[in-house]
């Protein structure tokens, strides 16, 4: 692909933060699939924990739960509407999307053992991971794309020289800019897309802050938030 090439197909980019199926928000897809409608975006950008797996985690685990086999199974059947409403997506490697080798690294297994982990769950060859991913704007300018590297967006972006998008923190839901003689740059937090009321997150239920559920935006270089907003029952008002 030229380079031309390349910079347009970051025209209109599509953030899709934490989703852990299967304990995403139930309206996921159709929120996504209404972004896609209105936005029409030339590339998306999943920001990792696409999976929870919580059933394998180091932390405890909570036995009314799905065992892991079955939450990998439901996990990969909730992802097939988003397989076919975006069959070429770049994704972060994350905490929760990587636990499958870190738990088997834990116990002693050489990595000549596992399978790819597209092929694990099943996704489209469209589907890319990536520790981190820089893409240059049209703008000129660059972004780069990960799933946690702290929990202070706007310092990590300085570190880092570049606009950063950042997944992982999912209380965070916020566009910071800081600038030099060079121009202006921002920092992107784009929250989460997980069903709050799931028994998968209850270990969160006595923090002050909560997850705020959206989706990020880079339009002609510029970084939009989008809030799923919702009624009384927690469910998206189909509103954008």
């Amino acid at each position: 692909m030229s380079t031309t090439s390349a910079v347009e197909r970051n025209k209109r980019i599509l953030v899709c933060p934490d989703t852990h199926f299967p304990n995403e928000h139930p309206d996921t897809i159709k929120f996504l699939a209404a972004l896609k409608e209105k936005y029409k975006p030339t590339r998306v950008i999943h920001l990792g924990d696409e999976i929870n797996a919580g059933a394998i985690s180091f932390h405890e685990v909570d036995p009314d739960l799905p065992s892991p086999g079955a939450e990998f199974k439901l996990a990969i059947e909730k992802l097939r509407p988003l397989y076919r409403l975006f069959p070429e997506v770049d994704l972060m490697e994350s905490n929760h999307g990587s636990l499958l080798y870190r738990k088997g690294k834990a116990a002693g297994l050489p990595s000549i053992v596992f399978r790819p982990y597209g092929e694990i769950l099943d996704a489209p060859k469209g589907w890319k991971w990536h520790r981190d991913l820089t893409l240059k704007l049209p703008n000129g300018q660059y972004v780069m794309f990960f799933h946690g590297k702290g929990s202070n967006a706007l310092n990590q972006s300085k570190l880092i020289g570049m606009s950063t998008v950042n997944g992982h923190f999912h209380t965070q839901f916020s566009i910071n800019k800081w600038s030099t003689h060079l121009g202006t740059n921002w920092a992107m937090v784009c929250g989460c897309l997980i069903d709050t009321k799931s028994k998968a997150f209850a270990y969160d239920s006595n923090n002050l802050l909560r997850p705020v559920l959206g989706a990020g935006l880079i339009l002609n270089s510029q970084p939009q938030l989008v809030l799923m907003q919702r009624d009384g029952r927690g469910r998206w008002t189909g509103r954008l």
